[in-house]
């Protein structure tokens, strides 16, 4: 016999078949959730290294260019055979490629700034462990710079003259 109103009384709880499809729809935005977060992470270091890439040619360029324009008097060496890389000597600040531990070396992946070649020890870093070729040309009245930096999966070249000033 029933009663107007009152409804027989309902079971409680969750099915297995709804548990399950409740936790496989769960697993799947995890997951998903996963593969974006990974995939923005290597973005970001795909990014920052292209960033720092750019960045140690801008630093390089400005600097070489602003050591050139303001002399009258370079000199570039070449390295002998066996001896350390080709280094370029304005006044009296050098550039030259080295090994991680800062000594000239005709295929190291640093390139060095020696502000003061009087000064032992204030070598600066210019390009942190990237550098695939760094050439410097002695023409007449400018100086030649061909340089390739990589980093993973970029490079960047660079192929310019950089004129000195006129003498007077």
């Amino acid at each position: 016999m029933r009663l107007h109103g009152i409804a027989p009384a309902s079971r409680g709880g969750v099915t297995i078949i709804e548990l399950l499809i409740a936790m496989l729809s769960a697993s799947i935005l995890a997951i998903t959730a996963g593969i974006i977060l990974v995939f923005c992470f290597r973005t970001l270091r795909a990014n920052g290294d292209a960033v720092g890439l750019q960045r140690d040619v801008d630093i390089t360029t400005r600097t070489l260019y602003r050591a050139i324009r303001t002399t009258r008097r370079t000199e570039v060496s070449a390295p002998a055979a066996g001896a350390s890389g080709a280094q370029l000597t304005i006044n009296n600040r050098s550039f030259f490629r080295a090994t991680a531990a800062h000594v000239a070396d005709v295929n190291g992946a640093y390139l060095i700034y020696d502000p003061n070649l009087t000064v032992a020890g204030d070598e600066q870093v210019m390009v942190d462990g990237s550098v695939q070729s760094f050439v410097f040309r002695n023409n007449t009245y400018s100086i030649g710079i061909a340089f390739t930096l990589q980093e993973e999966n970029d490079t960047i070249s660079v192929d310019t003259d950089i004129h000195m000033r006129n003498e007077i």
